[in-house]
């Protein structure tokens, strides 16, 4: 059986400025990631059966240190499919 992810945030934030760090590259690599780790987006087809692909790599000096003493990797990839995807509806201007 496949691993099933469900992902929930709380943001006080507006509804555009999630959208857009959920569904863009830019977004996704400024804030995907604890503290000390970087994101490089290398696929994003937002659709259902859609791809997200990405490279999560350790920079910040402790956290290098700390991978490297538990015999961690510094750079983990990641393939994911969007098995649903709705898209946001534009609000009545």
């Amino acid at each position: 059986m496949k691993k099933r992810i469900n992902l929930q945030r709380t943001f006080a934030a507006s509804l555009d400025l999630v959208w857009e760090l959920w569904t863009t590259k830019e977004g996704i690599e400024s804030w995907w990631g604890p503290p000390g780790f970087e994101v490089k987006v290398s696929r994003l087809e937002l659709r259902s059966g859609g791809a997200l692909e990405y490279v999560m790599t350790c920079v910040g000096a402790e956290q290098i240190e700390f991978m490297k003493q538990h015999n961690q990797p510094l750079s983990t990839p990641l393939k994911a499919r969007y098995t649903e995807f709705l898209r946001r509806l534009s609000r009545p201007g």
